[in-house]
């Protein structure tokens, strides 16, 4: 989302992007998806 408005403002990529969208997407997809995301890394794609 922060760098298509960087893109559609032609500000490029020296302006910063706020961090707390990425911050609350991570959140939601751990709430989905942590346990099974934990299991993957941990133990590897053999797992499944």
């Amino acid at each position: 989302m922060g760098v298509a408005v960087l893109i559609a403002q032609r500000k490029g990529f020296r302006a910063a992007i706020p961090y707390g969208p990425f911050l609350s997407a991570a959140a939601v997809a751990y709430l989905f998806w942590g346990e099974l995301f934990m299991t993957f890394i941990l133990m590897g794609s053999s797992a499944y």
